[in-house]
């Protein structure tokens, strides 16, 4: 079995490695990104098994983001999961709007970020 990769992207270092620590013992690969156009290049280059997402990240958000992912024929399958300290209906509107599967609000229980990661990796 290959190991499934996840795309780990927020403009925080620290973030980002507080979701690959929870989500270490799960046995995945990390790939990361600190922005959107980052990120969209390292989707494309190594097709991830999900993406997590943080709205604000500099270059192209989190939302143009999961909207480019979602309209591409080759990785457009790949759920992605916003987890982002934006707690507004609009921003959780445009985000279903753009395709997102699930979405959670920083902080966030470790507990919670791990049932969606395994839900959507069913």
């Amino acid at each position: 079995m290959t190991t499934r990769k996840i795309l780990v992207v927020d403009d925080s270092k620290n973030i980002r490695k507080l979701i690959t620590v929870i989500l270490k013992n799960e046995g995945f690969e990390f790939i990361e990104a600190a922005n959107g156009l980052d990120a969209l290049s390292k989707a494309r280059l190594e097709h991830p098994d999900l993406a997590i997402l943080d709205i604000i990240i500099p270059g192209a958000n989190g939302i143009k983001v999961c909207r480019e992912i979602k309209k591409d024929p080759i990785i457009g399958a790949m759920p992605v999961i916003i987890l982002t300290s934006e707690a507004t209906y609009e921003a959780m509107e445009s985000a279903r709007a753009a395709g997102a599967d699930m979405y959670l609000t920083k902080p966030f229980e470790p507990s919670d970020l791990k049932k969606a990661v395994k839900t959507l990796l069913k």
